[in-house]
């Protein structure tokens, strides 16, 4: 006959409501304990001067062309203008903003390091340029003059001139 050997019925163990909290409000501690650590991090603010700015800007500039990137080497050679940790780029042409896009987080952590400091910032200004009109007809032409030179427009009414021949 076979013996029934004694098993112990266990059963398995489904978590309480007081279980489920006591689990998060440890989650949300360790979370709030990580947040504390990020904020205690330092972050970097020494001063640089324009030369200092100048250098780590020039040293940019060579890593791009080390790289090949011309058009990016081009950009870089614009002019910017320093305001405290605010660093704005002049451009004249929309199209240069792809290019900026390219390399905005290098150039960023290139300078970050380079002149230790995270506050520095760098922004877009775009020039507007004044669109010369192209003179092209003999009356365009005329009428430029005109406006430069008054006396030209009382001449060729006095001498009856046509300004389309």
């Amino acid at each position: 006959m076979p013996q029934n050997s004694a098993k112990k019925k266990t059963t398995i163990g489904i978590p309480t409501i007081g279980d489920v909290k006591s689990r998060l409000a440890q989650k949300e501690a360790q979370e709030r304990n990580k947040s504390e650590e990020i904020q205690e991090l330092e972050v970097k603010s020494s001063e640089y001067t324009d030369e200092d700015l100048k250098q780590a800007w020039a040293s940019f500039i060579d890593l791009r062309k080390q790289n090949g990137g011309e058009q990016e080497v081009a950009f870089l050679k614009h002019n910017y203008i320093r305001s405290n940790d605010v660093i704005t780029i002049q451009i004249h042409n929309s199209i240069l903003e792809n290019t900026y896009d390219k390399i905005r987080v290098e150039l960023l952590a290139h300078l970050r390091t380079a002149l230790q400091n995270d506050k520095i910032r760098v922004d877009l200004e775009k020039l507007e340029s004044e669109s010369k009109k192209m003179i092209y007809t003999n009356k365009e032409k005329f009428d430029h003059l005109a406006e430069k030179y008054p006396a030209i427009k009382s001449l060729q009414e006095k001498l009856s001139l046509d300004p389309d021949y």
